[in-house]
């Protein structure tokens, strides 16, 4: 079957649920359109016309949609099924590098752009009361939705991904492969094409590359990217294993420092056992599985969702996000040498949700707007991510643990590191598709880490710390963000 026969089949069951009087999907699907426009349900900050910046408010984008509006809910999903993600404009406050906010011409500049223009209006409906149930309590849908974002990231792969635009494109000449060519951005997600490897330029692909996918994947010459240490790396030197680096380029922030040697950490609380416990009415100090976000309005990470049984090793020990940008190198490798000694492919259902409108409590203060609340941390099982786990070369490091994680309907991801085999700090793990994703790291507590980032002489730059979630800063992959420092013999003997 084609990718058009099927995505057609697929929108088809859109409109027959709606038609549908008796169809639980339909009705749901009507009702979350319809709750986002209905002030009873959503305060009017978040609906009608009164916008707040150039924030899109949720009933303007929606109400035509509604039941016999001038625009049908199949439309909305076969729109997004055939978007292809480019850059937006960026302003040059924002680190847009180029005359017209990031762009050499006004005619790069897209009405639609961004990698998360219709998953952020998806989200209007999916973060409503009927919403909620359609995504996470009916079967159907669940099973519709991982079926539509698969066919979407097919036709993304196919050369229609990359065909001129039918509108706003008087010349004829503006792709999305020329957007991705002529963007430029300094910060905080740096990006210029010159810095990839680009394949060569033909009649039928003036910019080299045949599909979406293939911009997606593109790659870096290695040497933009080296192995790094504090000074320099001294080749088969001993104290080399006890770095750690970056499997990615990504903004690098911590969500847990975890314990600190002599403490239990803020993160410990104490819990009593009670009758048919192990430690039956005796005090223990019980560490949480769940941890906030420094600053992040309640935000929380599961240790024990993001890697299942391997979770309960890292208990109590620092926890490092790295955020993808979809411009950024969506490559991943190894933080540290050792030996892969879990690996596993957790499917989740594909779901995101980085809104930060609560249904549940609809007429609560709005985040304040430096807040970047998002629920995937406390969803990771909801997304899908391949666990990995590392015995780090190095006893001062011990095990780590990597979860590459999907968000934005990242539905596919590749790792080729497999059990039992031996990896060097800076190799090769494997790749993320489509668009925005995460890493996490983890480690054993009680461990003597130094989260600081060196910076190379040439700069003159003094090192870069690794501050909590409110304040990361971009790294490069395979570039050290850390190091463990051995233990003293007193520390030993302490037990720590």
């Amino acid at each position: 079957m084609t990718i058009k026969k099927t995505a057609d089949a697929l929108l088809d069951q859109i409109d027959e649920w709606v038609m549908n009087a008796t169809s639980i999907e339909g009705q749901l699907l009507v009702g979350a359109v319809t709750s986002v426009c209905n002030y009873n349900l959503v305060p009017p900050q978040w609906t009608y016309e009164n916008k707040e910046g150039k924030d899109v408010v949720r009933c303007s984008f929606w109400k035509d949609y509604r039941t016999n509006g001038k625009k049908t809910i199949r439309s909305f999903f076969e729109d997004w099924l055939y978007y292809t993600p480019i850059p937006a404009a960026t302003s040059r406050a924002d680190g847009g590098r180029q005359e017209y906010e990031g762009f050499s011409a006004p005619k790069f500049q897209r009405t639609i752009s961004g990698p998360g223009y219709y998953i952020e209006r998806y989200d209007f409906i999916a973060n409503t009361l009927p919403g909620r149930t359609l995504n996470f309590a009916t079967p159907t849908f669940g099973t519709w939705m991982k079926n539509f974002l698969d066919i979407h990231g097919t036709y993304l792969s196919t050369p229609a991904s990359i065909a001129p635009y039918d509108t706003e494109n008087p010349e004829g000449d503006v792709t999305p492969a020329a957007i991705w060519s002529d963007y430029q951005s300094v910060t905080p997600h740096p990006y210029n094409i010159s810095e990839y490897i680009v394949p060569p330029k033909t009649t039928e692909y003036p910019q080299g590359f045949s599909d979406y996918t293939s911009i997606f994947l593109r790659n870096i010459p290695k040497d933009l990217r080296p192995v790094t240490c504090r000074g320099t790396c001294q080749t088969g030197a001993d104290k080399n294993l006890n770095y750690i680096s970056s499997p990615c380029d990504a903004g690098v922030a911590m969500l847990s420092y975890g314990r600190v040697l002599g403490t239990k950490g803020p993160w410990t609380t104490p819990n009593v056992y009670g009758e048919g416990g192990v430690l039956s009415n005796q005090e223990v100090v019980g560490i949480e599985s769940i941890y906030d976000i420094p600053g992040k309005l309640g935000d929380t990470f599961g240790i024990m969702e993001a890697f299942g049984g391997y979770g309960s090793a890292f208990l109590g020990g620092p926890v490092i996000d790295l955020l993808l940008w979809f411009t950024d190198f969506h490559h991943f490798f190894a933080p540290v040498d050792g030996t892969v000694v879990y690996s596993n492919d957790f499917m989740g259902s594909h779901q995101y949700d980085f809104d930060n409108f609560d249904p549940n409590f609809p007429f609560a203060p709005k985040p304040v707007g430096s807040s970047n609340q998002v629920e995937w941390y406390s969803n990771m099982d909801k997304h899908r991510r391949w666990a990995i786990v590392f015995e780090a070369t190095s006893a001062d490091i011990g095990l780590v643990g990597m979860a590459p994680v999907g968000f934005w309907g990242v539905g596919s991801m590749t790792v080729y590191s497999e059990v039992g085999d031996t990896v060097k700090r800076g190799d090769y793990v494997g790749h993320f598709l489509y668009g925005g994703s995460s890493i996490l790291l983890t480690f054993e507590p009680g461990k003597n880490f130094n989260w600081v980032e060196p910076q190379p002489k040439k700069t003159r730059s003094p090192p870069l710390m690794i501050n909590n979630i409110q304040f990361p800063h971009q790294v490069n992959a395979r570039a050290a963000i850390g190091e463990a420092i051995p233990l003293t013999k007193a520390e030993t003997a302490a037990g720590y």
